[in-house]
């Protein structure tokens, strides 16, 4: 679906601008000349899922649909095709699965000559492999054949025409296979037996897009073809023109070099044809192209959009001329309409008018075709909370105005609402009206409730459960009425009044918790994510308990048809609201998928107020803040090896300021805290590429996002993942290293280390916050025992005073409360826990509240001490904290984190030294022995210093990368290249020495024995390093010395 939309990324113009060929003097039109008027609009397989592909008109005027419908449970998908007569009323439908393969997919259908129709598309085979399928069908929708047609290649996006005697021509995408660089044509007959396959090759790769038949029994076939290297001139749009037997009487191309143009869509015009297409580099023109019936450019108009707009990848006949449709961008995914703009050409290419014009419901379109009348039908998808379908709107012709619609019905957008004791939720009601359109009511409802004992209703339609029963609310709307059946059911305590235990979910297959935080009014915030299906579309969801643990109401969250969303952490606003930052997916139209910042307000009553996503390639809303400005600020996970970012909203979500940050190679912030002074603190990792070096990073920003400094927390190895404030107006920061010891540093508001606490860890235990409670301060975390298919978790707390003082080590060992190791501290001293449990096979989103046990405090006698490396090897100049253990008698084991009670020194500082933390520096080449010296006890370490670059590390578990993922040089100059690897423990290792180099082509560029790459003339080319059977590529790119006059 989305690939048949053109985007534009890069290119910001107010009008549609022209580049050539149409006078400057059209502009847009008014808003009223001439306007787009919507006829009717209806949907299609409501409460399935059913996405659309394509829609052409019929000679009954008509249309005929298709599309895909994908099974709720099974996941299968299967061909759709839909039949409507001129008033969008179904006349018939197909659904159907070829062989039960898995994937049954049609992507266009056309009548044919016998009046029945052919629907064209693929199925996937158990290979993998997608093969060509055709399916025959009636007048009346009845299958006359299907046939599958198998060869060595994969093909998609297919399409297909009606030749001169009745057969097809059937071209497409392909992949795969020996003949994975041809563009192909097929040709069957009416009984669908293939008469033949012609492939075709004019450079390194090439595909059709679009194929019309010709009036001599032949067919004319556009594409492009692509230059893998980027060094043929002649690249882009190619146009080829086969006879009826297949052979190849000419092929035009259409090239703008340096552009690879793609042509995408031709139709017939009186005496040629005309092609659209676009400069797919940057998609910054677009062009029309008339050609004759012997492939002579006849003129050619091309023109650039604003940034918001994209072209569907069709151009339509009309009897004026052509018709282009571009799509404007939505400002969210979750955008109830969307604008189009509707471009009119002449026969000559000239521009006639331009007219913007809503469709109500549409997320995106994929199908558009002329109407008999000179209108347009538009195909496109429609998702709502729990599913996602088409919807046709028809475009009025000159002669066809609507006439004024009538409302035929009111109903409730849920079928049904099951809801626990003490919950309130909202209703939705949609009014339907005669043209085929709706729309959600907001106003001049009324509700009644049969039962109010069981569940009442107040006058915005907010439903609570008073008592476990079944009811019917009653909605009111201008004569109409809408009925809902509410089951309301009891939630069993698995505990008692005090250690309280419930368990939700039982309308969802799958909750997954991120979080829980306290509310003002002594209740609970929960978020993390839930499925309907097992398998189905994951939406953000949030949970509010009283102090009782009894559910208030919860809120599921869909984007848009990004199909992903995820509620990663909540906060209380200062107006009584609830925000929400996490994660969605955006998915561009190169078919890529990325995560983006995804945020949402809710009202006190959890009613969403608005959600947006937010620019910014592979982040995650991870933490989140409020500002003095009543803003948010929010910040989170990101790529590996890029910046960290910081994001600034106001309070409506609009974006203030978008910042990264670089400190060293890879940089990531993991919590952010406001400051009184309207800026903000956020802290995290950096890490560089020499050795193990991640440091724990704390950043003050200003109110616009400039640093005003940024510290970073000795000794190396640490990552920073929780900030607090204090009373006195000071900052508490918890950090850890890979080795299990725990940090509470305390910092004024310039950064300045006050005190900083140690705590040891217990093998396979984690902290993740910082939190308060009445005594001090407790660090929360979780205990992980066992492999991945059966590991366990339980939840920790390390309860402090107001020092950093340790008073109390809490443990949740209980069965019940395994997995349960999201938690918070209540204000009676005892703590909060939740997770995702699995009952009889069916996941529960369960919250216990609990005192947990306190562990006694024993102090253990020690029996010995070790360094918990067994050998270290840097190389000169590389630096490496050590730790040291303490083993006890009773058995266990703690690395000790009081450095000033251990004595460090080193047989040779010629070849490494040590410092009183234990951080070694290598400096020369040799092997020397550093000692430990504890309570009376020794321990020894052997150390190898080496030559910069000489380690040869075990390359069965690591990443190999170079020091970049592109170069650009000039002729006849050099620049230096870098490899590393990074071993499973995460230490990295500088193998440039060790690893070989090879171009893809050296007459572009070469390599010598050290690694530097050489410019040898201009162009574009990739370089593939390799080390110990693991390849990295990356882009190069010569440019010239000097411009030539």
């Amino acid at each position: 679906m989305l690939s048949s939309i053109i985007r534009k990324t890069s290119f910001a113009l107010l009008s549609l601008t022209l580049v050539s060929g149409i006078a400057s003097s059209h502009g847009y039109a008014s808003s009223e000349a001439g306007k787009p008027v919507i006829e009717w609009s209806r949907q299609y397989g409501v409460d399935e899922k059913v996405t659309g592909q394509n829609i052409t008109s019929t000679s009954d005027g008509g249309y005929v649909v298709t599309g895909t419908v994908i099974e709720k449970e099974s996941g299968i998908r299967k061909a759709n095709i839909l039949k409507l007569n001129s008033s969008g009323t179904l006349q018939w439908e197909q659904k159907i699965q070829h062989n039960n393969t898995s994937r049954t997919e049609v992507d266009v259908t056309i009548e044919t000559k016998d009046g029945g129709y052919l629907s064209c598309g693929s199925i996937l085979k158990e290979n993998g492999k997608y093969d060509i399928l055709l399916i025959k069908l009636n007048a009346q929708g009845a299958v006359e054949w299907m046939k599958e047609y198998d060869y060595d290649f994969t093909m998609y996006s297919l399409s297909v025409a009606e030749t001169k005697d009745n057969g097809f021509v059937i071209t497409g995408r392909s992949f795969g296979g020996s003949d994975i660089y041809y563009a192909y044509v097929l040709k069957i007959n009416a009984q669908g037996q293939e008469l033949w396959l012609k492939k075709l090759k004019f450079s390194y790769d090439q595909d059709f897009e679009d194929i019309i038949a010709t009036p001599d029994g032949g067919s004319i076939a556009v594409g492009s073809q692509v230059d893998r290297f980027f060094n043929d001139p002649n690249r882009g749009a190619v146009i080829s023109k086969l006879n009826a037997d297949g052979e190849e009487v000419w092929t035009r191309k259409l090239s703008a070099a340096p552009k690879l143009r793609t042509a995408y869509s031709i139709a017939p015009s009186d005496d040629g044809y005309v092609i659209f297409g676009v400069d797919s580099d940057w998609e910054d023109a677009y062009f029309l192209t008339k050609i004759d019936t012997n492939g002579k450019v006849l003129w050619e108009k091309k023109f650039k959009l604003p940034i918001d707009r994209r072209y569907f990848k069709k151009v339509v006949r009309t009897n004026e001329g052509y018709t282009l449709l571009a799509e404007i961008d939505k400002n969210s995914h979750n955008d109830k309409e969307r604008r189009y703009e509707l471009s009119k050409f002449d026969n000559h290419g000239e521009l006639l008018n331009q007219n913007e014009f809503t469709v109500k419901d549409f997320d995106s379109m994929t199908g558009l075709t002329a109407s008999s009348d000179g209108g347009y039908a538009l195909l496109g998808q429609v998702s709502d909370i729990k599913s996602y379908c088409m919807q046709v709107t028809k475009l009025a012709g000159p002669n066809s105005q609507p006439g004024e619609r009538t409302l035929e019905r009111i109903s409730f957008t849920d079928n049904g609402k099951k809801m626990a004791v003490g919950e309130h939720t909202p209703t939705a009601v949609t009014a339907y009206y005669s043209d085929g359109s709706k729309e959600t009511l907001k106003d001049s409802l009324s509700f009644s409730s049969d039962d109010a004992e069981i569940a009442n209703v107040d006058f915005k339609g907010i439903i609570k459960g008073i008592k476990a029963g079944r009811t019917t609310i009653h909605a009111f709307y201008q004569n109409h009425q809408a009925q809902l059946e509410v089951e309301v059911f009891e939630v069993p305590n698995l505990g008692d009044a005090d250690h309280w235990s419930y368990q939700y979910g039982i309308d969802h297959s799958y909750i997954y918790v991120r979080s829980i935080v306290p509310a003002s009014d002594g209740g609970y915030i929960i978020t993390g994510d839930m499925r309907y299906e097992m398998y189905g579309i994951r939406d953000a969801y949030v949970l509010k308990l009283n102090a009782s643990g009894i559910i208030e109401w919860q809120q599921v969250i869909r984007h848009g048809l990004s199909g992903h969303a995820e509620a990663h952490k909540a906060i209380e606003t200062k107006d009584g609201g609830i925000l929400i930052s996490g994660t969605t997916s955006n998915h561009d139209y190169s078919r890529n998928t990325r995560d983006v910042v995804f945020m949402a307000k809710l009202n006190a009553q959890g009613i969403l107020e608005w959600e947006k996503e937010f620019p910014g390639v592979d982040r995650a809303g991870n933490a989140v803040d409020e500002t003095d400005d009543g803003g948010f600020v929010v910040t989170g996970a990101n790529p590996e090896a890029g910046p960290a970012y910081v994001l600034k909203t106001d309070s409506q979500g609009q974006v203030m300021w978008n910042r990264t940050y670089s400190f060293g190679y890879y940089q990531n912030y993991n919590d952010i805290l406001a400051t009184p002074d309207g800026g903000s603190i956020a802290v995290g990792v950096v890490d560089t590429y020499e050795g193990n070096n991640d440091e724990a990073i704390v950043t003050k920003l200003g109110p616009n996002g400039d640093v005003v400094w940024n510290k970073k927390l000795l000794p190396i190895g640490r990552i920073a993942y929780s900030i607090i404030s204090t009373d006195e107006g000071d900052y508490l920061i918890a950090s850890n290293t890979k080795d299990g010891v725990n940090y509470l540093t305390r910092i004024n508001d310039r950064g300045e280390v006050i005190w900083e606490r140690t705590y040891e860890a217990q093998k396979d235990q984690e902290f993740y916050k910082i939190v308060r409670d009445s005594q001090g301060y407790v660090l929360l975390g979780r205990n992980a025992a066992g492999g991945y298919a059966n590991s366990e978790s339980q939840f920790v707390a390390l309860q402090l005073g107001r020092d950093g003082q340790i008073i109390g080590k809490h443990h949740f060992n209980e069965p019940n409360l395994t997995g349960l190791y999201h938690g918070t501290v209540t204000s009676d001293g005892k703590f909060v826990l939740t997770g995702t449990v699995k009952v009889n096979g069916k996941s529960f989103l369960q919250v216990t509240k609990t005192a947990g046990a306190e562990n006694p405090s024993v102090d253990p006698v020690l029996d010995g001490i070790s360094f918990k490396d067994s050998s270290v090897k840097i190389a000169a100049g590389e630096k490496k904290t050590v730790l040291v253990q303490a083993h006890y008698l009773d058995g266990t084991e703690q690395v000790l984190t009081d450095t000033d009670s251990i004595s460090f020194t080193s047989e040779d500082e010629n070849t490494a030294t040590v410092d009183s933390k234990g951080l070694i520096t290598g400096v020369n080449p040799g092997i020397t022995v550093i000692q430990a010296v504890y309570q009376n006890q020794s321990a020894q370490l052997q150390v190898e210093v080496t030559m910069p670059g000489s380690e040869n590390p075990d390359p069965v578990e690591g990443i190999f990368y170079l020091d970049s993922e592109e170069y650009s040089l000039t002729e006849g100059t050099s620049i230096d290249t870098v490899a590393f690897f990074k071993d499973k423990d995460g230490n990295i290792h500088n193998v440039t020495k060790t690893s070989t180099f090879k171009s893809d082509n050296p007459a572009i560029v070469d390599y010598d024995q050290d690694g530097n790459i050489n410019g040898v003339r201009a162009g574009i080319t990739y370089i593939t390093a390799e080390y110990q059977g693991k390849t990295y590529r990356a882009f190069v790119q010569v440019v010239r010395a000097s411009v030539p006059k």
